[in-house]
């Protein structure tokens, strides 16, 4: 691992059609290829902000989260400390898609570049047309259409205790962390305070998975269902299609080195401090101990 990926940890991986990971790290950008080659995507690695309409490499990122990655080479990704989602397009030129770079919350129903976000992570592309931004600090799941660049709220914003059945839009939640989505296009989101998971489906809540410490992450695999970081319980947990969630990786107890012990089964190895999970055909990484380090788990 390049030394300063490893002093940053990584983190909001997004895999390529062939197999490249392509995440976060500190205030970069970075692909690593399947020969294991790491390149610099977007950022110089100086924390700041600058440098729309420019090249990415050029420009100043910071706190950067995960992000999203279309066939065509398009990337969207949270700029999480400077209140921002940017693209970059095929050609490498960067710009801010939402937010104003003021904390705070306003313009939903208007442009995302004139509304305020507060600390978006979590992003996941809904039905090819529509991006989903976990806002994170403003307790919302925000929705931004691609192709008008309107912004509205999905989930979050209102004063109910959240429930299934209650209107997602009536319920409050303090800090959503990431968001996925299932393949009839139905949002998926991390609601890390409330240490739950919750689908949106016809516009209601309905509990997916619930008694986490400090959930962090979901991914969806090839097969429809989702793994979920516990990164407070130090365990990964599968949510099926159909049945109940189980524990697929993790004891729950403290690894005392990181990583822990390699060689035995996944659910029978302590974690150090679980940060991130994406997955493919044969299995799913892990990254622990602020994503310093990433070990291989096979289905």
């Amino acid at each position: 691992m390049a030394a300063g990926i490893a002093a940053d940890g990584i983190s909001g991986v997004a895999l390529g059609a062939d197999g490249s990971w392509y995440f976060a790290a500190g205030s970069q950008l970075w692909k690593r290829t399947v020969t294991g080659v790491y390149e610099v995507i977007a950022g110089t690695g100086t924390a700041g902000y600058s440098g729309d309409g420019g090249l990415a490499a050029a420009a100043k990122l910071k706190g950067v989260g995960p992000l999203v990655r279309l066939s065509d080479g398009t990337i969207y990704f949270s700029d999480s400390s400077n209140n921002r989602v940017r693209m970059i397009d095929p050609s490498g030129i960067i710009s801010t898609v939402a937010g104003t770079g003021v904390a705070g919350f306003s313009g939903d129903g208007g442009l995302a570049t004139s509304a305020q976000f507060a600390f978006p992570r979590g992003l996941a592309l809904q039905n090819g047309t529509t991006l989903l931004i976990a806002d994170a600090f403003n307790g919302r799941l925000r929705s931004l259409d691609l192709s008008t660049g309107i912004v509205t709220t999905v989930a979050g914003g209102g004063l109910a205790t959240p429930v299934s059945g209650v209107t997602a839009t009536a319920a409050v939640f303090t800090e959503l962390l990431d968001v996925d989505v299932a393949a009839n296009g139905d949002p998926i989101f991390v609601d890390k305070t409330g240490g739950s998971v919750w689908k949106v489906e016809s516009g209601q809540l309905l509990l997916a998975l619930s008694g986490l410490n400090s959930p962090r992450r979901i991914t969806k695999t090839p097969d429809g269902s989702f793994l979920v970081v516990e990164r407070g319980g130090r365990r990964v947990w599968r949510i099926p299609l159909s049945g109940f969630p189980s524990v697929v990786a993790g004891t729950g107890n403290a690894a005392v080195t990181s990583p822990g012990p390699d060689g035995t089964p996944a659910t029978a190895v302590d974690l150090f401090a679980p940060w991130e999970v994406w997955a493919d055909a044969l299995g799913f990484w892990i990254s622990e101990n602020a994503g310093k380090s990433v070990r291989r788990i096979l289905w």
